[in-house]
């Protein structure tokens, strides 16, 4: 007696596409030099644990303009930070990101967020300052998923479904 408009996942999702192909030249992009999907596989197997992986990413509330939630989540404890920026933009990225740093110091932040994972949306295209402090001391090291491979952030992906139900898109 079930149809499709009471599975809340089957009337969400689009279809999937079959491949991606690299049309955009992501891979050979300058600010994922160093940082792509593979390079975050080889520091796991021989620098970080999997506990050290922070996921990031954003929630935009609508597609032009206005505010959007950065979000962090800790894989070790699927415990999610959330924090509201003005707008999505790489400044807002890296005030945040500073701000946080800031607070907790830069020996606490290190300890805490010793690799971060995330997308490659726009705000996130500055790798060098996210990485760095204001005056220059290494703080993180920042790797990137690779393009329509959500599963590499699973964790974090699935949360922004759970804040969804909340905050419906658009808002």
């Amino acid at each position: 007696t079930i149809k499709n408009i009471n599975l809340r996942r089957k009337t969400g999702y689009k279809p999937r596409k079959k491949k991606y192909n690299d049309i955009n030249g992501f891979h050979s992009m300058e600010f994922r030099q160093g940082r792509m999907y593979e390079d975050f596989e080889y520091a796991m197997k021989f620098k970080y644990s999997e506990d050290e992986v922070t996921e990031m990413d954003t929630v935009k509330g609508s597609r032009t303009t206005g505010k959007c939630l950065l979000t962090l989540l800790f894989r070790s404890c699927s415990f999610m930070i959330i924090i509201l920026l003005p707008n999505c933009t790489q400044k807002a990225v890296i005030n945040a990101i500073n701000s946080l740093s800031n607070t907790l110091g830069i020996r606490t932040f290190k300890k805490y967020f010793p690799v971060i994972l995330t997308d490659n949306g726009s705000e996130f295209k500055n790798p060098w300052d996210i990485e760095k402090t204001e005056n220059g001391t290494h703080r993180t090291y920042v790797f990137y998923c690779d393009p329509y491979v959500s599963n590499q952030k699973a964790r974090l992906e699935k949360n922004h479904e759970y804040i969804r139900y909340v905050i419906p898109k658009g808002r």
